[in-house]
């Protein structure tokens, strides 16, 4: 796939290093690979709701205090909110999106289960302390932003 669109349907992002692909994308309608880097299709998704990758990240850092793995609001409308599992730039880096997460269950200290409202379990190398950490300030994200009434609805 050339460009693609985080939608509603994305569950995780997960670099992939092959010959012809950079990253997989497991959805709601299966496994997706692409040319683009996991942070490349971020981007080009804020785009694609209007918004842009640096501008996101700033106002969240500005409301949020947090300066380091920022969650990530893709689209207001449609719910869609990211987070890295490191810092956005690491060639390692992991993006969740939350909107159709259930649990986070913990495999070993270096390994965990993401579990979705589909029924899918993705395993991970991240440790599940890690993931709840961020999972729990994404969701402080959705909820300061529910709240703010003047914010745009994109």
């Amino acid at each position: 796939m050339e460009k693609y669109i985080v939608d509603e349907y994305a569950f995780q992002m997960k670099p992939y290093q092959d010959l012809e692909y950079n990253t997989k994308i497991y959805t709601q309608n299966g496994i997706i690979k692409s040319k683009q880097t996991p942070l490349e299709i971020i981007k080009g998704s804020c785009m694609a709701y209007y918004s842009n990758y640096e501008g996101r990240r700033q106002a969240t850092m500005h409301k949020t205090k947090y300066k380091y793995k920022v969650p990530i609001i893709l689209c207001k409308i449609k719910g869609i909110y990211a987070f890295p599992t490191n810092s956005p730039g690491n060639y390692q880096t992991e993006w969740i999106f939350v909107n159709n997460l259930i649990k986070i269950n913990e495999i070993n200290k270096q390994q965990s289960e993401i579990q979705y409202k589909d029924g899918s379990k993705i395993i991970t190398h991240i440790s599940a302390h890690i993931l709840n950490k961020q999972l729990t300030r994404t969701y402080a994200l959705m909820h300061m932003v529910n709240m703010d009434k003047g914010a745009d609805h994109h």
